[in-house]
């Protein structure tokens, strides 16, 4: 290894981290309150039926936004498009895309509710199809502060729709005990908020809005946007199909249990996520090919250690971290919260080496790749749910993972030129870069 290409790297790339790790944390904080009062007001039943009725739009949103919004980092850092062009462009798309989306979901309610949803009134689900408008309006717009790299203002939307959710359950479910359905407006609030203040703030910053559609525009981020599309609907059923399938087996109680304990587990990925996050654009970007072959295993290894440190404290802790609180009822999301955070762990390294391969222009290796572990995930769901419940979902899922990210590192490796050795073992790179940062937070103290 040489070292300064991957060290000239890191000085934006720590910062715009930093940045959105910061936010991250913010966001889980209030997260983990909305989680708290949601599971203790509606406890295990009702916080399941919660989690099913908003898989739904989800799902929907996760399928119909045709991957624009990936699409629209991709385009700002090749400088294809002009940021202006690309919001009006993903306006006209968002309205045209809401419509018949909320057409899905009313097919799919009234084909699939009594079996897939069995347990949940379809009012909660008819209700869930008002959040489409405004997921796929932030999927499809929040990505152009992404392409631009103004971390700052990318994270504080995403502040506002959790403040604005923590606030109103607070006073909704926690001081006047209303229930489920209450619950999803409350979400259906927080997404119309956060979605009027980003096109506020995108209009000032892309300074207005240019309608101009051309075939080229929508051939180009279809043909981008369309290959990650098959990969994001996939890597939301490797998410969330366990959720359904142990409904269906189960009941909307025993999805409580396991909703939670995949809820908590995830919150783990807010340090791959913040890593990601900036990852995208900054490969995306850059033309030094040496430097991206050093680079992203340097991030790779790093945050790979973080987490595997945070779980087996996570690991130790999680009997009192979630009877305490979120109450005994809980108790039984214990063990499948034991045995999915391995799982979090080995993928929440796919997920660097994901968002290097996006910005390598390779999204169809990323589809591929999560395919055939969502077919594994479903199949292994089906095959251990009805004999060991909510327990055999979560080895399911565990299992998946690990096989995720032997796969990605399989595939990013022929794909960059880096070995398998280069990935985990740490090196000179490493301490010098940790050097590098010990002095300029050193410096800017002093400076204070």
């Amino acid at each position: 290894f040489r070292e300064k290409p991957a060290i000239t790297m890191t000085g934006h790339f720590t910062k715009n981290t930093l940045i959105t790790f910061s936010s991250q944390i913010f966001i889980f904080l209030l997260g983990m309150g909305t989680s708290i009062i949601t599971a203790r007001i509606l406890g295990p039943e009702g916080k399941g039926m919660l989690s099913l009725s908003l898989l739904l739009p989800g799902f929907i949103v996760c399928f119909s936004n045709l991957g624009l919004g990936h699409a629209s980092v991709y385009y700002i850092g090749k400088q294809r498009y002009a940021p202006k062009e690309i919001f009006g462009n993903n306006l006209i798309s968002t309205a045209v895309l809401s419509v018949s989306s909320i057409l899905l979901g009313l097919g799919i309610i009234s084909l699939f509710g009594s079996t897939i949803f069995a347990g949940v009134s379809s009012d909660f689900l008819l209700l869930s199809l008002c959040l489409i408008p405004a997921q796929l309006l932030i999927m499809l717009t929040l990505s152009i502060f992404l392409g631009l790299q103004k971390f700052i203002k990318y994270n504080s939307i995403q502040i506002v729709r959790i403040s604005v959710s923590f606030i109103l359950l607070s006073i909704f479910l926690w001081g006047l005990r209303f229930g489920v359905k209450a619950a999803i407006g409350i979400e259906i609030c927080a997404y119309f908020a956060a979605a009027t203040i980003l096109f506020l703030i995108l209009y000032r910053e892309t300074r207005g809005i240019s309608f101009r559609p051309s075939q080229r525009y929508f051939k180009d981020f279809l043909s981008y946007g369309s290959k990650f599309n098959i990969g994001s609907v996939f890597l939301f059923l490797y998410r969330q199909i366990n959720i359904p399938i142990i409904n269906v087996f189960l009941n909307p109680r025993m999805v409580g249990f396991y909703a939670l304990s995949m809820g908590l587990s995830e919150k783990i990925w807010l340090i791959s996520d913040a890593v990601g996050t900036t990852l995208f654009p900054r490969v995306s970007s850059e033309k030094d090919e040496e430097k991206l072959k050093q680079f992203t295993p340097l991030v790779f290894r790093n945050v790979l250690l973080i987490i595997l440190v945070l779980i087996t404290f996570l690991y130790i802790v999680a009997y009192w971290l979630i009877t305490l609180v979120y109450s005994d009822a809980f108790i039984s999301s214990v063990k499948p919260f034991r045995i999915l955070i391995i799982g979090i762990a080995a993928f929440s390294g796919w997920r660097i080496l994901e968002n290097d391969l996006k910005g390598r222009g390779k999204p169809m290796v990323n589809t591929y790749i999560i395919g055939v572990s969502v077919t594994l995930n479903i199949l292994l769901t089906i095959l251990f749910v009805p004999r060991f419940g909510i327990i055999g979902a979560a080895w399911a899922t565990t299992i998946s993972y690990i096989i995720t990210l032997l796969i990605g590192i399989t595939a990013y490796c022929r794909l960059s030129g880096n070995t398998i050795t280069q990935m985990f073992i740490f090196g000179k790179n490493d301490w010098d870069v940790y050097k590098t940062f010990a002095y300029r937070l050193k410096a800017k103290i002093q400076n204070r």
